[in-house]
């Protein structure tokens, strides 16, 4: 019963409206932040779920990084905080443009999703060297469509343990294993 808006901020792949079956109005996020329309007219209701909206990145602008940076695209956030329980903004991959890094300060989690098989390994190493530089607001990694090898052994397990560092050497000890000396 939560209600739930994504905004799609990414400006080179428009097609978010395509994904939920959703007709595309010409009115998006560009258009509100250029003030060319208002939240109600770029938020829309899904077919999945009453309680799940869009609003779609509308036309491309010249400028998107800069309508990013604007304060009416806080304006927003501030906006769909109140209306909503979860906000989600997708962008383009971190190491394609600055628009992830700009969206992140204001969000409370920074998910970079890694599919199995499409991304390159490459890519998660410019991710890592861009952290460094620049970081992201409390980042996280979703490993994606990810497939077990064939003949691999599938199970699950649980326990906790106990372990130092000795000389440079992890030593690491089951609970079982411990003694009172």
């Amino acid at each position: 019963d939560k209600k739930i808006v994504i905004v799609w901020a990414d400006r080179r792949k428009t097609k978010l409206n395509e994904r939920f079956n959703e007709n595309e109005n010409g009115l998006g996020r560009a258009e509100h932040l250029r003030r060319k329309a208002e939240v109600n007219q770029i938020r829309r209701r899904t077919d999945i779920n009453p309680n799940l909206h869009l609003i779609t990145a509308g036309a491309i602008p010249q400028n998107p990084s800069e309508l990013i940076l604007s304060d009416r695209f806080e304006q927003l956030l501030k906006y769909l905080d109140k209306e909503f329980d979860y906000i989600i903004i997708e962008t383009a991959p971190v190491s394609a443009v600055t628009d992830a890094y700009i969206v992140s300060k204001f969000c409370d989690a920074t998910l970079y999703i890694i599919r199995q098989g499409l991304t390159r390994r490459g890519d998660i190493k410019l991710l890592e060297d861009n952290l460094k530089i620049r970081g992201l607001h409390n980042a996280a990694v979703i490993f994606n469509a990810v497939k077990l090898k064939t003949g691999g052994k599938y199970g699950y397990g649980y326990g906790y343990g106990y372990g130092f560092q000795e000389n440079g050497v992890v030593k690491k000890f089951k609970k079982n294993e411990l003694t009172n000396n």
